[in-house]
């Protein structure tokens, strides 16, 4: 029965184009790759009806689209459907179509995207001491997260942990389940408790990107005429400032940003910001002296200002004098929450005891070239206390390829999409031999065994074939690297066949090390500079540890009358006093403070005792970790080791039914009586169709 091929829903004249298919989901000889399904490139005739079909791709004035797209493809050999589901690609216009089906269609489906490009939405939550607090116990991958402990690379004190010096670490399953569901596609076989308890801790502090700060950013100007006002509404007023016109080469949220008519800008989420502006002002008095302050100002209070007073008009002895500025105003960073109101006002009030008489002020809109009046905004990347954690962005930057690969590394797992529905089935690759009683006899199918030489290589391995973390300048060179050793001195001595995407990670006294901080060298009290490290991946462990967690405050955030205590190594210095580590102060109405050292200042009497489940990466006492050479080669590669003891590997001709192809799987041995031995399908070599011998690459269990 002929070959037949249907792109997009309909069938494509082959004329005399051999269609081969190659089956190949997991080549053991890569273990660094994971495999798909593919055909030869097929030469489609060019009749009529298949240049219509493919939209004439081989005219150069086409139009068509067909050649920059994924065609569905669906193949049928000896009338049985061995291609149900396969994508199809045009790669000239001679008409040569590659067909490729399996893995690759899950993996096409994760394309290019990130693992912080997924719906984690359902865990976001608010970065305060009552969020973090509540989930430093969690111990399931349901939970999506966990705030716990890590020495960071600062003076670490069980008894006094600032909150916000605790970070979410996200469960690898939920990841893993994610990256499935949202590919639209489900899995089976595969289950193990490490993979329930793997995390992924923070380990880069998390900023804003610049979408998010270029999206909030603002620089507005006016096109209002000229404000002149005098009296009462002088001698003592509050002049909101209308800037209402986009300043030329920056963009104006319109989602809680600058509000064009109502002159004020509104915070949608919290951030910290800084904010300048600049107006030009004149004011005169018959008696007495006006003092003109531009302030911005938070929900009605100032945050920052700058003055001037007609004391300067030139001819202090002419009573109708008036004096002019161009006045400018910059605050400091400024911790806002949401629903915060961000406005721009010139005060003015009397600078003198003498009554102001004829008091006139006079805000000039209509300067131009430096004297232009601007008010703009912009967001600092540091993630505020009180922002909202959007989980997925705290995740590292890994893509969703990378992450998939690395767990089907590191679980030595077999992955094999089925042809019929969307259902990948994943195995260890121990499962194979498990599989021995399920074993297929193509003992009949065989042609001539007698004739077949076997290979005493094995693929691309050498004599020590290293696994290896990622190198990390905080880590021990080669820490908890492993190493698969093949007795047979003529393959080249080592190379790496897997490069995880994580680096190992060290403890350092009872909690893991991820020195995000890096100490100063010669400065007392101890000071830091932040440090890049790799992605890390860790083990929740049945293990806890206890420690008291505070809520920390940041300069800006001191309230009047309230109760603060400072802790760590260090001072700080508050309105014009010094306090060192375990003393007490009271907020005045001054709400800034500065450090020295590693100190943070936290509310008084808010605390509590918290356990914590320690992570750990390597560690023999436990059921399972993560230590290569102990643990993962032993536990997940014997069947490889074994199959690397005295490889033998084959390559048979075969006569091959169209119905063991639609039903393969590869975790499934096959049995030949000629040697008496089971083997593992490595590959199945261009099939064309069940009257013709097929190459099968056979390897010795």
């Amino acid at each position: 029965m002929a070959d037949k091929l249907i792109l997009e829903g309909e069938e494509v004249e082959l004329g005399e184009a051999v269609v081969a298919l190659t089956l190949q989901a997991n080549n053991i000889m890569s273990p660094d790759t994971i495999q798909a399904h593919y055909t030869n490139s097929i030469a489609l005739p060019p009749t009529q009806k298949n240049r219509k079909l493919l939209g004439f791709a081989d005219q150069v004035n086409s139009a068509t689209g067909i050649p920059y797209k994924v065609l569905d493809a669906r193949i049928f050999k000896d009338g049985v459907e061995v291609v149900p589901y396969g994508k199809g690609e045009l790669l000239n216009g001679s008409f040569e179509l590659d067909v490729y089906s399996g893995n690759r269609n899950f993996f096409n489906e994760l394309g290019d995207k990130s693992i912080r490009d997924l719906d984690l939405s359902e865990f976001n939550h608010t970065w305060d001491y009552g969020t973090i607090k509540n989930n430093t116990t969690n111990d399931t991958w349901q939970q999506g997260f966990v705030y716990d402990l890590y020495h960071r690379g600062k003076e670490l004190n069980l008894n006094q942990v600032d909150c916000f010096s605790l970070y979410p670490s996200v469960f690898v399953r939920q990841v893993w389940e994610k990256v499935f569901s949202e590919a639209g596609f489900t899995y089976t076989g595969f289950e193990h408790p490490m993979l329930d308890k793997m995390l992924l801790p923070l380990s880069e502090l998390f900023e804003f990107n610049e979408e998010y700060k270029r999206a909030r950013q603002f620089r507005v100007t006016t096109n209002a005429t000229e404000v002149v006002e005098d009296g009462d509404d002088v001698r003592n007023g509050n002049h909101k400032l209308k800037f209402n016109f986009v300043k030329t080469g920056f963009g104006v949220d319109t989602n809680g940003g600058y509000q064009l008519n109502n002159f004020r800008y509104v915070v949608d989420t919290p951030r910290i910001m800084t904010f300048t502006a600049g107006v030009k002002v004149k004011i005169s008095s018959l008696t007495g002296f006006l003092k003109a302050t531009l302030e911005i100002r938070v929900n009605g209070e100032s945050i920052g200002g700058t003055s001037f007073t007609n004391k300067i008009r030139p001819n202090p002895l002419d009573p109708t004098g008036d004096a002019t500025r161009f006045l400018t105003v910059s605050t400091e960073a400024k911790l806002l929450k949401a629903g915060d109101i961000v406005e721009a006002y010139v005060k003015t009030e009397p600078d003198s005891l003498v009554y102001v008489i004829s008091p006139k002020l006079w805000i000039k809109y209509q300067t131009a070239g430096t004297e232009t009046p601007y008010f703009s905004g912009t967001v600092l990347g540091e993630f505020p206390k009180g922002g909202r954690v959007e989980l997925a962005q705290w995740l590292p930057d890994l893509s969703q390829k990378e992450f998939i690969k690395s767990i089907v590394q590191l679980f030595g797992l077999t992955f094999q999409t089925d042809l019929f529905r969307d259902i990948i089935k994943i195995n260890t690759f121990a499962q194979v031999v498990d599989n021995i009683p399920k074993a297929i006899d193509i003992s009949e199918w065989v042609h001539h065994p007698e004739a077949v030489k076997p290979s005493f290589k094995f693929g691309d391995f050498a004599q020590g074939n290293k696994i290896v973390w990622q190198e990390d300048k905080t880590v021990t060179k080669g820490f908890n690297n492993g190493e698969v050793l093949i007795y047979n001195t003529t393959l080249e001595a080592e190379k790496t066949i897997i490069e995880l995407p994580y680096a190992a990670t060290e403890k350092l006294g009872e909690p893991l090390s991820l020195p995000m901080w890096k100490a100063k060298p010669e400065t007392n009290p101890v000071q830091y500079d932040e440090q890049s490290i790799e992605p890390r991946l860790v083990v929740q462990g049945p293990d806890k540890i206890q420690f008291t967690i505070l809520e920390g405050v940041v300069s800006g955030e001191i309230k009047q009358w309230g109760v603060y205590r400072v802790h760590g190594q260090g001072k700080v210095h508050y309105f014009g006093n010094e306090y060192n580590a375990n003393e007490q102060f009271v907020g005045h109405n001054e709400p800034r403070f500065t450090t020295e050292g590693n100190v943070f200042v936290a509310l008084a009497g808010i605390s509590a005792t918290v356990e914590s489940l320690i992570a750990y990466h390597v560690d023999p006492a436990k059921e399972y970790d993560l230590n290569i050479q102990d643990y993962i080669i032993p536990t997940f590669y014997p069947t490889l080791l074994a199959i690397l003891d005295s490889t033998k590997v084959i390559r048979v001709q075969v006569k091959t039914p169209a119905q063991f192809i639609q039903d393969f799987d590869q975790s499934v041995p096959v049995w030949v009586d000629y040697w008496q031995q089971y083997f593992y399908i490595n590959k199945i070599n261009e099939f064309i169709n069940s009257h013709s011998l097929t190459e099968w690459e056979l390897v010795r269990l």
